[in-house]
Parts: structure tokens; C-alpha cells; sequence
């Protein structure tokens, strides 16, 4: 995690383990700061991350290998882009979890 106010990293989060493919391919904030979304593209998942305590607090399946992620700006959904599956998984971000998937063109 970086502070933005200092310009420095402050804490690491691992997400996921394995190789160096297992690294996180994208990350997102929600508008209110509160939580990280990372794309775990060898690992086809998306770990939350509680950005008060630096933990993660879930991971959710999606489709195989996403590779981006962005939450809307209201904060209620995450879209993350599943490259080899050619999908589009939606997470409510008030359950997190996986409520549509849907191909993308």
C-alpha cells in the first residue's frame, strides 16, 4: 500500500503465492478508499483488500485469467476483465461477490 500524502509504500499485502505469474496484474480503489480490488490473473481471482488494516478479506472467482479491474464511481461494483475466458465478471461490492458474467465483444 502507498501513502499518497507521503509518497511512500507503507505496507506490503501478499495476495496470492506461487510464481511470479501469481502477481497481482491490476488494482482498483473503491471512491471511498476503503477497500483494494487486485486482479490475480494466474490465480483467476480478485483478492479485497481492507486498506485500514492491510489484510485481505476475501478473494472471489471469476473467469480465467483477468488481467484489469475498475470499480464504478459509485462504488457499488467492480468489472474485471477476464482475458482467456473473454468475459466480464461483475462483483457487488457490498457482498463481494460474482453477481453477472458476460462476454465481452
Amino acid at each position: 500500500m502507498i501513502s499518497t500524502a507521503a509518497n511512500t509504500v507503507v505496507a506490503t499485502v501478499p495476495v496470492v503465492s506461487g510464481s511470479y505469474n501469481s502477481a497481482p496484474y491490476a488494482i482498483a480503489i473503491t471512491p471511498n478508499g476503503a477497500f483494494a480490488y487486485t486482479a490475480n490473473a494466474a490465480a483467476s481471482t480478485v483478492s479485497v483488500i481492507d486498506t485500514a488494516t492491510n489484510t485481505v478479506i476475501t478473494t472471489v472467482g471469476v473467469g480465467s485469467t483477468p488481467y484489469g479491474v475498475t470499480i464504478t464511481p459509485d462504488g457499488k461494483f467492480a468489472y474485471v476483465g477476464n482475458e482467456y475466458s473473454s468475459t466480464v465478471s461483475v462483483i457487488d461490492t457490498s457482498t463481494n461477490t460474482v453477481v453477472d458474467t458476460g462476454l465481452r465483444r
